[in-house]
């Protein structure tokens, strides 16, 4: 099967690999539609650690299965369907096999405990394979939501306005949200902000922080949650303190993804406000699978009843030959490029 395979850094190949196998707990997928992540540019540029050279990249996909474990119950021939599984790769690819079950942990190399399953469901008629392949990034951010206690009648910032960010913005709306603000440095993100509801949206390359900060705090009063969708903070004063500055006391500040840097903070501002900081850890000792199974569920929910969109996100399609390119793009045109579609199977 053809894949796209990381040989060093900032190199990546697609050649022939051997398709894998269909074990008795997995399911096997023809990948249709796989999408790029923030985490991939890390992983292929080896800004974050990765596993063994080489690799194939990718986690972001949906397929149609076309071999069933003889020991999987609930999955036939034909389903379509889409997963989450944290710590995985192996999508951008022809071929896949996952687990849905059981669900057994083991410790990395990293410390972190991981569940060998994968959270899999099928596919809603609605729902397009491309939608489906973008339904892992809404369920991430939906277990941000889930750890942040968002409450309705909230108010919130969302730092970072990517597909990660709007997904969030668009759940703290679809949950009640009072107020929901988006903070990036890009105009093109910004106006897809206020496509999605946005009650205000500012640009952090033009504004600066005390300007923002007046104004949100004169129209919207002290904020309660405060969404970190950044990555990498590249604001010329730290984004992060200013939401740690717009936090009411005992106000809670939800981390989602992962810097590949050290990050500039302002400790004391979280001493004294009593903020509460959180984050979706990828430990299954403290997140487990089943959870992350039905916050999948639901987020397909939501954009079944179209409460929430994806298809406005993707901005560009590729082939699988084409990753490269597309990472570049992915990584310098933050201007016009949000969601990269990679058309396995056009």
């Amino acid at each position: 099967m053809r894949a796209a395979v990381v040989v060093e850094p900032k190199k990546l190949v697609v050649n022939e690999v051997p398709k894998p196998v269909c074990g008795d707990n997995d399911i096997f997928l023809k990948i249709h539609k796989a999408s790029i992540c923030a985490s991939d540019l890390m992983y292929y540029e080896a800004s974050f650690p990765c596993p063994p050279y080489p690799f194939i990249l990718g986690h972001e996909c949906s397929g149609e299965v076309i071999e069933v474990g003889e020991n999987v119950q609930g999955f036939t021939v034909g389903d379509r369907v889409t997963f989450w599984g944290a710590g995985d790769f192996g999508g951008f690819a022809e071929y896949r096999a996952i687990q849905p079950g059981p669900r057994e942990l083991f410790r990395s190399e990293d410390g972190f405990h991981y569940d060998k399953s994968q959270a899999v469901i099928k596919l809603n008629d609605s729902v397009s394979y491309e939608e489906g392949a973008i339904l892992e990034v809404l369920c991430s951010a939906m277990r941000t939501v889930y750890m942040s206690g968002l409450k309705p009648a909230d108010k919130v910032v969302v730092l970072g306005l990517g597909a990660g960010g709007l997904l969030l913005l668009q759940l703290a709306k679809a949950f009640g949200a009072r107020a929901a603000i988006g903070i990036d440095l890009e105009d093109f993100r910004l106006r897809k902000a206020e496509e999605f509801g946005a009650d205000a949206v500012f640009n952090n390359s033009k504004l600066d922080k005390a300007s923002i900060k007046k104004d949100i705090l004169g129209r919207f009063g002290e904020i309660d949650v405060i969404f970190d969708a950044m990555g990498n903070d590249l604001s010329k004063e730290p984004a992060r303190n200013l939401g740690l500055e717009l936090l009411r006391p005992r106000g809670k500040y939800a981390m989602y993804g992962t810097p590949s840097a050290d990050q500039r903070i302002n400790v004391a501002l979280i001493t004294s406000k009593g903020i509460q900081t959180t984050g979706a850890t990828f430990d299954a000792r403290y997140f487990s699978m089943d959870k992350t199974q039905e916050l999948l569920e639901l987020s397909q929910r939501l954009v079944v009843n179209r409460l929430v969109k994806i298809r406005p996100l993707i901005t560009h399609h590729v082939t699988l030959e084409q990753i490269e390119e597309a990472l570049r793009l992915f990584k310098e045109s933050k201007h016009e490029a949000i969601k990269i579609v990679i058309d396995i199977i056009s």
